[in-house]
């Protein structure tokens, strides 16, 4: 994925401009449905950040993205994508991509509201709302598995109804699979959002599974044993193999 800076502005002290820049900001649901005209599946997320150097980036749903953009202090902003990753998920995420990244190509004017905690960006035949994501920490939390790599070059959902979760607490971690309990042992090096990971053999209960969960079973301890390093932004986290390739994405629940 690529991105490239067109040197415009994304506004400084008293700019407001400035108070969209440095948060994850994460699209509401009615907007994600409506950019498609269908109910999309719980995990779907979608996303926008601006830096202050000018560039944008988020996740459209199934794909990530990148770009530029640049925001002037009477509200208006002009946003253009540029490299995206290529990922084959399920639909309607597919579609959501394409939707949502033809609506930011069309928007041209941004409102923040509700004292900083929604962003409206406006011009679009669908507005896009935006709630600021809270940031969490890697331990102590409840992360659902949001997303699982199959392959190299394609990602799935978990399971309807077959839920996976972990929860890591000072070098142990534990949860489930979807059908499994699981548990381990696991060591970061790095700052509280990124850095290096290792899990040690994850243990599993023995309970039999429909062949489609035991599938995504596999594909989580998989995961899990190829992690190299983690990245949490706001509240979602990343865990990629020794090449940086995708291998899990969690969502705080």
């Amino acid at each position: 994925m690529t991105g490239c800076a067109d040197g415009g502005s994304s506004g400084a002290g008293g700019d407001p401009a400035a108070s969209i820049v440095g948060v994850t900001w994460i699209l509401e649901a009615a907007a994600t449905e409506a950019l498609v005209d269908e109910v999309v599946p719980e995990h779907a997320r979608v996303t926008i950040r601006f830096e202050d150097d000018g560039t944008a980036s988020g996740s459209a749903g199934c794909n990530n993205y990148a770009g530029s953009y640049t925001a002037s202090a009477d509200g208006a902003i002009s946003i253009e994508t540029g490299g995206m990753t290529m990922m084959a998920c399920e639909e309607p995420l597919m579609r959501l991509d394409a939707a949502y990244v033809a609506a930011l190509g069309e928007v041209d004017a941004f409102e923040i509201v509700d004292e900083g905690g929604s962003l409206l960006l406006s011009g679009a035949e669908t507005p896009l709302t935006f709630t600021a994501e809270q940031p969490v920490p890697l331990e102590g939390t409840a992360w659902r598995v949001d997303a699982i790599a199959i392959g190299s070059d394609a990602v799935s959902s978990t399971i309807a109804g077959a839920d996976a979760d972990l929860v890591f607490d000072a070098g142990v971690v534990s949860g489930s699979t979807g059908c499994n309990r699981l548990n381990g042992s696991y060591s970061i090096d790095g700052d509280p959002s990124v850095g290096a990971i290792s899990f040690s053999e994850i243990a599993t209960t023995k309970m039999a599974c429909e062949p489609d969960v035991s599938e995504q079973e596999q594909a989580i301890l998989t995961g899990l044993d190829e992690a190299a390093s983690y990245t949490i932004a706001g509240s979602a986290m990343t865990l990629s193999d020794g090449e940086g390739a995708f291998l899990l994405s969690l969502v705080a629940s």
